[in-house]
């Protein structure tokens, strides 16, 4: 497995402080926005390539800590809390937020096993100019059409969370419909109005399920766009741009 934290060996320490926040009210507002948009979290641990993806489930700022979903791997689970530290990496409303955290233990959250640590006394908040990540509004849904599954001629359908020209983020899959890391589906559909559909091939990059939602609805699901035309790509970013100029018009 590869260990993605080696694509940060290309910037230096020095170039990341300018974007390092210590303010605590900053650190849990950041935080808490990340709750809020239920951002996909990447969390890397222990001396090797040991990484899982989950989401936060609280950050509670008078106790002064920050929980998070166990992984789908049980024996990592088992070795998160024997970490020293972990280091926790999301990117969300195209803005990466990095930041490291210790002392961990395993909490009950709504009835299930979560981790729990100190809030972080600093992280890092880095703007990301080269590819735009906009939420995509219920105003204006977005639906993806997957091969059919389980013997059905019909297609699956889920909602696209957000899109950028890299991919897209899914969710509201039908009931016990799973999906798994790494597959590769070579054509998949883009229902971008009523009118208009997209073709393009996705690999699922990130799959998390969490135990306190039921079914289909449960997955959130990060997808790498395959095989993009040039003029799929040219609709895509003109689609960002009006999200998030209609975003920016809202606000």
């Amino acid at each position: 497995m590869t260990d993605p934290r080696a694509e940060h060996s290309q910037t230096t320490t020095g170039e990341l402080e300018r974007f390092r926040v210590r303010t605590r009210a900053e650190i849990v507002a950041i935080l808490g926005g990340l709750l809020q948009q239920n951002a996909l979290v990447t969390v890397y641990f222990g001396p090797g390539p040991d990484f899982f993806v989950t989401a936060l489930l609280a950050v509670d700022a008078e106790r002064g800590t920050v929980v998070f979903d166990h992984g789908a791997d049980p024996l990592q689970n088992q070795r998160v809390p024997r970490a020293p530290a972990a280091r926790l990496e999301t990117y969300a409303e195209h803005i990466r937020v990095e930041f490291s955290v210790g002392s961990i233990t395993t909490v009950d959250f709504d009835g299930k096993p979560a981790f729990a640590a100190p809030l972080p006394p600093s992280l890092l908040r880095i703007q990301r100019r080269e590819t735009y990540r906009v939420r995509v509004p219920k105003s204006r849904p977005i639906v993806c059409e997957l091969p059919p599954a389980g013997g059905s001629s019909q297609p699956v359908l889920a909602q696209v969370r957000d899109i950028s020209l890299g991919g897209i983020a899914l969710i509201d899959f039908p009931p016990a419909f799973a999906l798994v890391q790494g597959t590769v589906f070579e054509r998949c559909g883009l229902r971008l109005t009523n009118d208009e559909r997209l073709d393009a091939g996705l690999e699922l990059v990130h799959v998390y399920r969490s135990p306190h939602a039921p079914g289909g609805r449960g997955q959130l699901v990060g997808c790498r766009f395959l095989h993009l035309s040039r003029a799929a790509e040219a609709r895509i970013q003109r689609l960002v741009h009006q999200l998030d100029r209609d975003r920016l018009i809202a606000d």
